[in-house]
C-alpha cells in the first residue's frame, strides 16, 4: 500500500441554479490514477494559484479563494485524493466564509460517489483528533503527533501537528524566495519552531511519546 497524499482531480462545483463545473485532472495519461509531476502553467490572472488554494482548502486550510469573480462562479470545491492507497473524495462549501466541515467519501472516486456514505468532519480547530486534519495527517503517518509550545520548558502545553504546519514544507510560494525567508528563519519565533518540529517529526526525528507524557505530567501537576 502506498503512503501519502496523492492528488489526482480537483472539481469546482458552479453557483447554485447552474450547471457549470471546473476543474483539472493530474492523473496518468497511461490509465493511471496519480501523475508523478504535473506543471500548471498559463498567463497571469488565470487561475494558476487559485487550483493550489483549492487543493489546500480541500485538505484543512482555513481559506479559499476570495477573488469576487470566483465566490461569484464557484458553490463547492471536491478534491479526489489517494489517502495511504485508498481514493478518497473531499467536499468543503466555498461560497461565502471557510466551512467549519467536509464531507468525505471513502473508497470512491469523483465518477462513483452515487451510493456511497458520506461522512462529515470538523475542519476546526485543526487539532481535533477526529478531525479532516489528523484524518489527511494518518495516510502519512503523521497523525496524534504532539509538539511542544516550548523547546525549552518540559512542563509546557503540547498541540497536536496540523495540516496547516504540513502546508509550510508542501507549498512554497514565490514570496518565500523574494523575502529570503525560506525556511521561516525570519519569522515569528513560534512560526519557526513549528516549522522545525514539523521536519523533525516528518523524518523521524521527533520524540513524541516523550512529549505526551509531558503533557501528561503538566495536566496532572
Amino acid at each position: 500500500m502506498t503512503t501519502g497524499i496523492r492528488i489526482t482531480e480537483l472539481r469546482l462545483v458552479g453557483a447554485s441554479g447552474t450547471d457549470k463545473t471546473y476543474g483539472t485532472g493530474f492523473r496518468a495519461k497511461d490509465g493511471g490514477t496519480f501523475r508523478p509531476l504535473s506543471v500548471i502553467a498559463g498567463p497571469s490572472l488565470t487561475g494558476k494559484t487559485s487550483i493550489i488554494d483549492f487543493v489546500k482548502y480541500c485538505l484543512g486550510d482555513d481559506e479559499h479563494p476570495q477573488h469576487a469573480e470566483v465566490l461569484a462562479a464557484v458553490r463547492a470545491a471536491l478534491l479526489e485524493t489517494e489517502l495511504d492507497g485508498d481514493p478518497t473524495v473531499i467536499e468543503r462549501a466555498a461560497s461565502g466564509d471557510p466551512s467549519k466541515f467536509a464531507s468525505i467519501w471513502r473508497s470512491t472516486r469523483l465518477t462513483d460517489m452515487h451510493g456511497t456514505a458520506e461522512l462529515r468532519v470538523s475542519t476546526e480547530p485543526p487539532s481535533d483528533p477526529d478531525g479532516l486534519s489528523q484524518l489527511v495527517l494518518s495516510s502519512c503517518n503523521l497523525d496524534g503527533i504532539e509538539l511542544p509550545d516550548s523547546a525549552v520548558n518540559p512542563d509546557t502545553a503540547t498541540q497536536l501537528l496540523s495540516i496547516r504546519d504540513v502546508f509550510r514544507v508542501m507549498f512554497v510560494p514565490n514570496d518565500r524566495l523574494d523575502n529570503k525567508n525560506l525556511v521561516f528563519e525570519n519569522s515569528h519565533h513560534m512560526v519557526k519552531q513549528k516549522f522545525r518540529q514539523t521536519i523533525d517529526a516528518m523524518f523521524g526525528v521527533h520524540n513524541n511519546e516523550q512529549a505526551v507524557l509531558a503533557g501528561r505530567l503538566r495536566l496532572a501537576r
